[in-house]
C-alpha cells in the first residue's frame, strides 16, 4: 500500500502509524509478533504517482496497544520510528511493510476513518487508487516564520485602531494572532485588523 502526503513543511524526523497484526489461514485470526520487522519506503511524487524512491528503512519495532480493536476483534496497534536520518520531501508516497518472507503473522495497515488523500495499493497489475485513507503521522521540524513587516497603526477612533503590515520575508503563515498587553485579543488570516475594545 502506497499513501501520499502533501505541504510538509521542515524535514520528517519520526513518522508513527496505525494497524493490525493477523495470519490468513483460509479466514483472518489475530496473532502477535513482537517486535515486528517493518520496511518504510519514501517516494517522491510524479505529478500525484509514485515516484522515485528517496529513502529506505527496515527497524524491528514493538507496537503499542491502543486498547481498541477493528471490526470487533482485531487489537490496535501503534508504531512509531525515528527515521536514521531526515527525509526532506514537501509532497511525495511512504509504503510500509510488515510481513518479511516467511512470517506468519502480517502487518494490515488501518483505514484512518477521515476523508485525505487517498492510498494506493497493488492489484498484481501496479498501483491502483482505492477508497480510504491510511493512518499515519509524519513527525518533523518545528519551522520557524519569521514575525510580520512593516507594521502601522492608525488610531481610527477613541477606542479603535487600525493595524496593517505585511508579510514575513520567510515563511507562510496560515494565521495571525494579535496580543495586547501580553494577551492575545484575536486573530486574522488577513495583513490587517482592527481593534475596537482601546481604553480611551
Amino acid at each position: 500500500v502506497y499513501q501520499p502526503f502533501e505541504g510538509v513543511g521542515g524535514d520528517i524526523l519520526s513518522i508513527a502509524f496505525w494497524g493490525i497484526q493477523a495470519y490468513f489461514d483460509g479466514a483472518w485470526t489475530p496473532c502477535t509478533e513482537d517486535p515486528m520487522a517493518f520496511e518504510i519506503i519514501f517516494y517522491e511524487d510524479d505529478g500525484g504517482n509514485i515516484g522515485t524512491v528517496t529513502a529506505t528503512f527496515n527497524e524491528s519495532m514493538s507496537g503499542f496497544d491502543t486498547g481498541e480493536l477493528f471490526a470487533g476483534v482485531y487489537p490496535v496497534y501503534r508504531w512509531e520510528y525515528t527515521l536514521s536520518s531526515p527525509v526532506s520531501l514537501t509532497d511525495g508516497w511512504v509504503s510500509i511493510q510488515g510481513n518479511p518472507a516467511g512470517a506468519t503473522c502480517w502487518f494490515l495497515w488501518i483505514d484512518s476513518g477521515t476523508p485525505g488523500l487517498l492510498s494506493w495499493q497493488d492489484d498484481g497489475t501496479g498501483p491502483v487508487q482505492t477508497t480510504y485513507t491510511q493512518s499515519l503521522c509524519l513527525i518533523g521540524d518545528y519551522v520557524p516564520v519569521d514575525p510580520p513587516e512593516n507594521l502601522t497603526v492608525e488610531v481610527t477612533a477613541p477606542s479603535a485602531a487600525y493595524l496593517q503590515w505585511d508579510q514575513p520575508a520567510s515563511g507562510s503563515p496560515d494565521s495571525y494572532n494579535i496580543y495586547k498587553d501580553g494577551v492575545d485579543i484575536g486573530s486574522t488570516t488577513d495583513e490587517e485588523y482592527t481593534d475596537e475594545n482601546l481604553d480611551p
